[in-house]
């Protein structure tokens, strides 16, 4: 029986292909993703069980027209020379995010549908359609988290910039 449950791999682990220690871990089956530890790092799998992957966090998209329906879990580069406006997504989960960070020379509305609010600090948006989030400058940037299923957003953190509450 081994008495240290540390594992060095120093072989590369290709797609579909297993990995097998004695009596401490199994790996087997394809992977979805490649994997690159640059420094000493720490897995924990479950003792017993299937360990599951899953797609990535976010979705990254670049958009280049002036309008856009956002999606959960996805960061926005708005890249237009004239105003783009994306919209909250209808329906969220309490702790799904969407960001914007802008890049285009004509900014950023971030458009809500009805019900729907943003707090970014102390500050409000206007509950409907009639609220928005909007940038004053080229390069202003937000990150906003749902609070409240499908309805309330939330600022986390610092919003790079100065933006607009209505």
């Amino acid at each position: 029986m081994a008495t240290n449950n540390g594992l060095n791999i120093r072989y590369p682990i290709s797609l579909g292909g297993n990995l097998t220690t004695a009596e401490a871990l199994t790996l087997a089956g394809t992977f979805a993703a490649t994997f690159t530890f640059t420094a000493p790092t720490n897995l924990i799998f479950p003792p017993s069980g299937t360990l599951a992957t899953t797609a990535s966090i976010a979705s990254f998209s670049e958009v280049t027209g002036t309008s856009q329906s956002m999606a959960n879990n996805t960061i926005y580069l708005t890249n237009n020379p004239a105003l783009v406006t994306l919209s909250l997504p209808t329906t969220a989960a309490v702790g799904t995010f969407v960001g914007i960070i802008g890049k285009g020379a004509g900014g950023w509305l971030q458009a809500q549908n009805a019900s729907q609010l943003v707090h970014l600090g102390s500050a409000v948006t206007t509950t409907g359609v009639a609220g928005s989030l909007s940038s004053t400058n080229q390069f202003d940037s937000i990150l906003l988290y749902c609070t409240v299923a499908n309805t309330v957003w939330t600022n986390f953190g610092a919003p790079q910039g100065t933006i607009t509450v209505v």
